[in-house]
């Protein structure tokens, strides 16, 4: 939500941090195994070394492009390490006659912005004509077109 509305996020963390949630943004979870106290609980190694005990632990990693089972190479197209896609300014890849939109082209990868990349790649696709995308789409100074 950063690239959005860096109130809300800040508004957000302020919420968690009043209800005991601890932010440890930055550093990579190396393993996480399950523990039992009295009550089951995660056990997390990072990568700064540190080990958190956790009652519950939420990991937000992002995104990925579901591009892993498309076999991209047979169409001449590699995906990036998120399974991604480059694209154009029309949402058009690297192939000419292969358009993608959404998740598998990153950043925003969100609903209404997606759907409104996939129309105009579809417009582009055919040679028809469209408006760029509007102005109340989120994200949409983020984006190609």
């Amino acid at each position: 939500m950063e690239f959005l509305d860096s109130e809300i996020v800040d508004e957000l963390i302020h919420q968690m941090r009043k209800s005991d949630v601890t932010f440890r943004c930055g550093d990579a979870v190396v393993q996480i195994d399950t523990v039992q106290a009295s009550a089951r609980q995660g056990l997390l190694q990072l990568a700064s070394g540190k080990h958190i005990v956790a009652d519950v632990v939420l990991l937000s990693a992002g995104r990925l492009g579901a591009t892993d089972t498309l076999k991209l190479d047979a169409a001449g197209l590699t995906a990036d390490e998120r399974g991604r896609l480059q694209v154009d300014a029309t949402y058009r890849t690297t192939v000419d006659n292969i358009w993608a939109a959404g998740d598998v082209i990153g950043y925003p990868a969100l609903a209404a912005t997606s759907s409104e990349q996939g129309r105009l790649a579809a417009c582009h696709m055919f040679g028809v004509e469209a408006a760029p995308m509007g102005t109340h789409f989120p994200g949409r100074h983020l984006c190609n077109s």
